[in-house]
């Protein structure tokens, strides 16, 4: 039986199709798992790159973000990359980073109309008294309960106080 040509072309287009299909979904699914298993292929660096002052003098005082960003910034990779790149390098060296202290919020001073709050500090409604001063003052919860604390030993002084004289 004789097949047309453009039948043959048809045929012979299909394969070429098909096989490139089978490459892509291959590398799809490839590239799927080895997101998933965290086996990302580390980025090929130069080990100066952590020799760098700017990346050295992040590291010593413990701000691995900021080593990232100067990686970042000198060779032009990605976020994952540099960041990938550093934790192998700590890794492999055994440097260890500190932990830089977080800077502790102050509490705001009170100012005059804060009546409020002293009001349900003396009620005991100590709860109340921490949220009310959260959202009076945007601090975090830690830093309005230590406030509160301090009103209650301000208030239990100004009790002692008028009770002596």
């Amino acid at each position: 039986m004789v097949v047309p040509n453009y039948m043959e072309t048809f045929v012979s287009m299909f394969c070429v199709l098909f096989v490139v299909g089978a490459l892509a979904a291959n590398y799809i699914v490839v590239t799927l798992q080895q997101r998933r298993e965290g086996k990302r292929p580390l980025p090929l660096l130069d080990a100066s790159i952590f020799q760098d002052e700017a990346v050295q003098s992040a590291l010593q005082r413990g701000m691995k973000i900021e080593a990232v960003k100067r990686i970042r910034e000198k060779h032009a990779i990605g976020l994952k990359e540099a960041k990938d790149a550093l934790d192998h390098y700590l890794a492999q060296t055994n440097i260890g980073l500190r932990e830089a202290p977080a800077p502790k919020k102050k509490a705001p001073d009170l100012i005059p109309t804060d009546q409020g709050i002293r009001r349900l500090v003396d009620q005991g409604r100590i709860d109340e008294a921490i949220d009310a001063y959260r959202l009076f003052t945007g601090v975090d919860s830690f830093t309005a309960r230590d406030a509160i604390e301090e009103i209650q030993r301000e208030l239990d002084d100004e009790e002692k106080r008028s009770s002596a004289s």
